[in-house]
């Protein structure tokens, strides 16, 4: 019997640190951002400088957007909502990828000038498999 309670207990232990080990990658980065009178891409840069995420966006979305005063540390999901709120940009994070865009109802024409902190530009048409003629609507 105790032989058969301890197999158990250690069957037991075993499967608690795999599942923390499997949940773990998924769980929320933690954030600190702190300052005063921050552009929306002061602020990504620094969530960028101190977590693995990479940001893509439209540099014209981000113009205009500040924060007067920030002293914020929480999941990055929060910190983006904090930055956010308020305006038409809406947020996808995707792996260690944070999409920031306008949202459809308040952008009108698609943006060819995509940006990442990085400084990599991102320009180009998209034509057919044949490259005879562009997409429309990509």
């Amino acid at each position: 019997m105790k032989k058969h309670l301890k197999k158990v207990s250690v069957i037991t232990v075993l499967l608690t640190v795999l599942l923390s080990l499997h949940l773990a990658p998924g769980a929320s980065a933690q954030v600190s951002v702190q300052g005063n009178n921050l552009s929306a891409v002061q602020i990504i840069e620094q969530i960028q400088k101190a977590t693995d995420y990479i940001f893509f966006y439209n540099s014209e979305d981000m113009s205009g957007i500040s924060v007067s005063s920030i002293n914020l540390t929480g999941p990055i999901e929060k910190v983006l909502e904090k930055v956010f709120s308020g305006t038409d940009v809406v947020w996808r994070i995707q792996g260690k990828e944070i999409v920031l865009k306008k949202s459809a109802a308040a952008s009108t024409q698609p943006k060819a000038d995509v940006r990442a902190v990085s400084g990599i530009v991102v320009d180009g048409q998209i034509t057919s498999h044949r490259g005879d003629h562009p997409c429309t609507g990509v």
